[in-house]
């Protein structure tokens, strides 16, 4: 049909194949007898097939000594093709090309463990290793691989699927021959290993056939999936597999390549290589065969299978279609080299990129890959049993059970661990007990030389890594922080910097700081300056005692009932978010970005310290203005603010530490009279009269008019300087010691 088709759509060629048939009856034997008979005999200059990959790897070998092109249209093992390819073509698609499709689909739906069930044959062995390869690039691998012989018995079958079930696994690869196949389904079915939880996929030489399966296989293979050569045309043509649509484009490539060529009689044979005429493999190689295998590498043409070009002695690869067997084949992806798992139409954002699937047992929840096994089979994972430090692993017996209860931060993080797992791990906790240990370190050798000898499948707590237990057992990532360091020397930048001891704290801490301590400076000095005597004189000594004074403040006087109170404020600022355990890390937000104090760690105690100042500055000065408000009675603002300033910058008498029944000394006139005024005189005592203010001048209370005798004054008596009467008998007062 292939031929008729052709040489109907080329009239014009002047060339014409013809075919010389010859059946190989399915063995290795006949079919080098079949290829033998049609070089001697018949004279071929091509010979399209055989079949089957076993049958291939013996008549290739006789295409290479006779110089004639073997094209095989049904041979799919990847191992067929020699290096240099030479004389044997691959027109059907090799087994290989959809290694890369099965992956995809194990890769979306995260399966790590795979069971591969194949046939002991070329065919059926040739795609393992290359598979293999392609699950080890997406963190998967094989635990099991089942090897059906050809002569497989369905006792033999159940065998291994009786042994497969009582696995962890539940994802199968299939690649069978049919009759394998269709047996392994039925079995399958009747155990219950095409209920919910089992996945199974079929390679493209399962998918291909389908149609051709008999109905009650194709109710067994309900909800399995499979990869499929795309076909981009649709071809209507009954029953016809893809092997047929390859063999269809194969006749056509050879018959375009022979117009190439252009021979119209039979092809003539070099008679100088000769072989032994006595020899059954005795014959002459073809003159034209190299010619026609050049012309056939060249060709390119769309055919029924799509694009067809040979590289390196293959066919161009295609894309795959990925179905789901739901009665019928179901597209529900396209796999492509370049793209990956597609649309057929669109591409999608689905995580899976896949249609929905219906799997075995009618159901639409992806499976695990991973399920308990049916032999109840739980890991032992060994606990340490030891007195002290229980806070990583704790182990207390129950007294009515006798059963162990274990604990602790250890097995926490171990039960998160197998949680997050995407398959169920059944375990039990065995106390590992030993009472003649002599040290840590032995005992924890024991345990893990427990796993090492299979009496445990895992330990769990804190065992530390080291050399020696690494040589028996392998550990996973550690959870906490390793107990081996190194000690190096450190050198920081700027060791020597003479402002280093700035570093402690942060700029804007500083100046916050400094800004409090002039704040509260200026606070106490507007409170003490008209009645403390430290705070009066010149304008410098108001400033050395303004910066001077905050200092007092960084700690308390012994005994004051604010130290524990303030202690305790400070200490709950600096602990901050620590108050309680937190088991887990809540992100970069609570990190330390410096080890510098910042601000914040002080906003509250600076805020009450500010608020306290401001307060009873404001308190002061609003007393200070209801006493004095005749002052703010003036014509103007700003004499009104003058007199004000001027009257603040006077002592207030009345609360000045001297009074009528105070003896002591005056401290405004010893200050006076000890500086450097004086020239260090001697203070002047208080006289007994000093109990009588009230002095008679000129008919006028000395008092009453509120006359004061400075230092100032004091000076220009002793100078001999003129003076008015109530201030000069003022002063001979004070110079006798009467004020």
């Amino acid at each position: 049909m292939a031929l008729s088709d052709f040489y109907s759509a080329h009239r014009n060629y002047t060339t014409k194949l013809v075919l010389h048939v010859s059946d190989s009856r399915g063995n290795v034997i006949d079919a080098a007898t079949s290829a033998l008979s049609l070089l001697k005999d018949e004279r071929v200059d091509a010979i399209i097939g055989p079949q089957k990959s076993v049958q291939a790897n013996f008549v290739m070998d006789l295409g290479e000594r006779a110089h004639v092109p073997i094209i095989s249209f049904s041979a799919t093992s990847p191992s067929l093709l020699p290096q240099p390819p030479n004389y044997f073509l691959q027109t059907a698609q090799s087994d290989d090309t959809q290694v890369g499709a099965i992956a995809a689909i194990i890769k979306s739906f995260q399966w790590k463990d795979i069971v591969m069930i194949f046939e002991d044959t070329v065919y059926g062995k040739g795609i393992v290793p290359y598979l293999a390869n392609a699950l080890q690039d997406i963190d998967a691998r094989f635990s099991y691989r089942s090897v059906f012989p050809l002569s497989a018995s369905d006792d033999f079958i159940l065998k291994e699927l009786y042994k497969m079930m009582t696995m962890q696994t539940r994802v199968f690869v299939v690649q069978l021959s049919h009759s394998l196949a269709a047996r392994l389904f039925l079995n399958a079915k009747e155990i219950g290993m095409m209920n919910k939880g089992y996945a199974w996929i079929l390679t493209s030489g399962l998918t291909d056939i389908y149609t051709s399966m008999e109905p009650n296989v194709k109710e067994a293979m309900q909800g399995v999936l499979g990869v499929k050569h795309q076909i981009p045309q649709p071809v209507k043509q009954g029953k016809t597999s893809i092997v047929g649509i390859w063999a269809y484009d194969t006749l056509w490539a050879l018959a375009m390549a022979a117009e190439k060529v252009g021979v119209k009689e039979p092809v003539a044979f070099d008679t100088t290589r000769t072989m032994n005429s006595t020899n059954v493999f005795s014959f002459k190689t073809s003159q034209t065969g190299p010619k026609l295998l050049k012309a056939m590498l060249e060709t390119r043409f769309k055919g029924l299978g799509g694009d067809f070009r040979l590289i390196k002695g293959r066919v161009l690869p295609s894309p795959f279609q990925i179905i789901n067997v739901i009665e019928k084949e179901e597209e529900i992806g396209i796999w492509t080299l370049s793209q990956g798992i597609l649309w057929k139409t669109s591409n999608s954002t689905s995580t899976k990129n896949l249609r929905g699937i219906i799997w075995p047992g009618e159901s639409d929840d992806d499976p695990k890959g991973w399920e308990v096994p049916t032999s109840g089979k739980k890991l032992r994972i060994g606990v340490p049993v030891k007195s002290g430090f229980t806070e990583f692993v704790k182990v207390d017996w129950d007294p009515r059970t006798n059963l162990p209860n274990v604990s602790g931060y250890a097995i926490k993080v171990f039960e998160s661990v197998m949680k997050a797992l995407p398959y169920d791990v059944p375990r039990e906790y065995v106390p590992f007990v030993k009472t003649d240990y002599t040290s840590g370190g032995s005992y924890y050798n024991d345990l893990v030389y427990q796993v090492y000898l299979q009496k445990l499948d895992a330990a769990a707590g804190d065992i530390t890594i080291t050399a020696n237990r690494s040589l028996y057992v392998d550990f996973t990532l550690p959870y906490a922080e390793g107990g081996v360091s190194m000690v190096v020397p450190v050198s920081y930048e700027d060791g020597n910097n003479k402002w280093t001891f700035l570093k402690p704290l942060r700029r804007d801490l500083w100046v916050t700081s400094i800004g409090f301590f002039i704040l509260t400076g200026f606070a106490v000095w507007v409170l003490e300056h008209r009645i403390n005597v430290a705070f009066r004189g010149p304008p410098s000594q108001h400033v050395g005692m303004m910066l001077w004074f905050p200092f007092s403040t960084l700690v308390f006087p012994r005994g004051s009932p604010l130290v524990s109170d303030v202690s305790r404020a400070i200490i709950k600022i600096i602990e901050g978010n620590m108050s309680g355990y937190i088991p887990t890390c809540t992100g970069p937000k609570n990190t330390v970005a410096s080890n510098n104090i910042r601000l914040e760690s002080f906003a509250g105690l600076f805020g009450i310290t500010g608020g306290v100042t401001v307060t009873c500055l404001l308190l002061f000065l609003v007393i200070y203005l209801l006493k004095n408000k005749d002052l703010l009675q003036r014509s103007s603002l700003w004499l009104s603010l003058c007199a004000m300033c001027k009257h603040f910058d006077q002592r207030d008498v009345s609360s000045y530490p001297f009074s009528r029944n105070n003896d002591s000394q005056d401290l405004e006139l010893q200050d006076i009279s000890v500086s450097s005024h004086f020239g260090g005189s001697p203070a002047l005592p208080r006289s007994s009269h000093s109990s009588d203010s009230r002095t008679e001048v000129e008919g006028r209370d000395v008092n009453d008019e509120t006359i004061h005798c400075s230092s100032e004054d004091i000076l220009r008596k002793k100078e001999g300087q003129k003076m008015t009467a109530p201030m000069e008998m003022l002063c001979n007062n004070g110079l006798k010691g009467n004020v």
